[in-house]
């Protein structure tokens, strides 16, 4: 089975860290296209998403070996604009269904 590789954004406030399936032979210097979002609760209790999307470059490569199972660590630095954490009103959830309404039957009378 392949190990996770940790992707870690310096450029991004608070530096984010995810776990993604990687090809292992990355290297410094290589382009990857990321696609996915990241949320956060600020300190603040102000719900946040960071959306990160387009081509980042590899910028440092290490290994992480202290969990017992061997991790690559990629930091990485966007090629474009730098994804920014973004304030959302209310957090993304699933659609609340309500319950059939059941009522007693009505006799009607004739």
């Amino acid at each position: 089975m392949q190990p996770t590789t940790i992707i870690e954004f310096p450029d991004v406030p608070g530096s984010p860290k995810a776990e993604v399936l990687l090809p292992p032979t990355l290297r410094v210097g290589d382009q990857l296209k990321l696609d996915f979002t990241l949320s956060r609760t600020n300190p603040s209790g102000r719900y946040e998403v960071l959306e990160i999307t387009g081509t980042f470059r590899v910028s440092k490569a290490s290994v992480d070996a202290s969990k017992g199972s061997v991790h690559p660590i990629l930091q990485v630095e966007s090629t474009g604009k730098s994804p920014a954490w973004r304030a959302v009103k209310k957090p993304v959830s699933e659609v609340r269904k309500l319950a059939p309404a059941i009522s007693p039957p009505t006799q009607i009378e004739s």
